[in-house]
């Protein structure tokens, strides 16, 4: 699998990441996950963007972060994979295997994919265990990476938005529109959210046509971005 990266983390204070916009009162319909480059991991619930931020432990030197099954992923660029619960309270992170050059990541079905910077596409299964990383074909320039009703998403460095199925083989990449300045990209309930170098969140139906972003509060400084049930 792919040789060292070319992405650390760009900070060491201490960031504090939040959300505006509408709070509305509606049950929990799952979380985000944002890694920053303050080395620290944060939750918010996906439907309430007036809720600030949660702070749940560190994250460190993260370049990409993928959820499964009640578990998060996280590439970082040492080259390593690394996973922990996906609670909303401080837990230990474990290493697993190597994740090298990696610049985006996302899981879906029981499987992590990741995209490299030497413009390559990899997967392996989703468990906490070493596996082998397989190469399925390209992923150029990525930025950000989502999966969402069997298709992966990628969000590329020219401000474009594309999608492939999610095959565990070679697969052609179909453009969608825009997707502008894109820093960490995940999908939950039939939306894609995008976190942006400008501090911004914003939100689009996760469909295979052009939709409308919409703005969604903020996320500061993020590095990596998941999002469970």
């Amino acid at each position: 699998m792919m040789c060292s990266p070319n992405r650390v983390f760009l900070g060491a204070t201490t960031i504090l990441v939040f959300l505006t916009g509408f709070q509305a009162k509606t049950q929990d319909t799952g979380k985000l996950y944002a890694a920053t480059s303050a080395d620290k991991l944060w939750v918010v619930a996906s439907d309430k963007p007036a809720v600030v931020w949660k702070p749940i432990g560190p994250a460190l030197k993260v370049v990409g972060m993928a959820a499964s099954d009640g578990k998060l992923f996280a590439a970082t660029s040492d080259d390593k994979l690394w996973w922990r619960d996906a609670a909303s309270r401080p837990m230990p992170w474990q290493f697993i295997g190597p994740a090298i050059k990696v610049v985006g990541m996302t899981a879906i079905d029981g499987k992590l994919y990741a995209a490299t910077s030497d413009d390559k596409l990899w997967w392996r299964e989703s468990v906490t265990r070493p596996v082998p990383w397989q190469a399925i074909g390209p992923a150029i320039k990525v930025e950000g990476m989502a999966a969402w009703d069997g298709k992966l998403y990628a969000a590329t460095s020219d401000d474009k938005l594309w999608w492939r199925d999610a095959a565990t083989r070679p697969m052609p990449w179909q453009f969608i529109g825009p997707a502008k300045r894109v820093v960490g990209l995940t999908a939950i309930n039939g939306k894609l959210h995008a976190a942006t170098s400008e501090d911004l969140l914003w939100q689009r139906d996760a469909v295979t046509r052009p939709a409308p972003w919409k703005p969604h509060g903020s996320a500061i400084k993020v590095k990596g971005l998941a999002a469970q049930p």
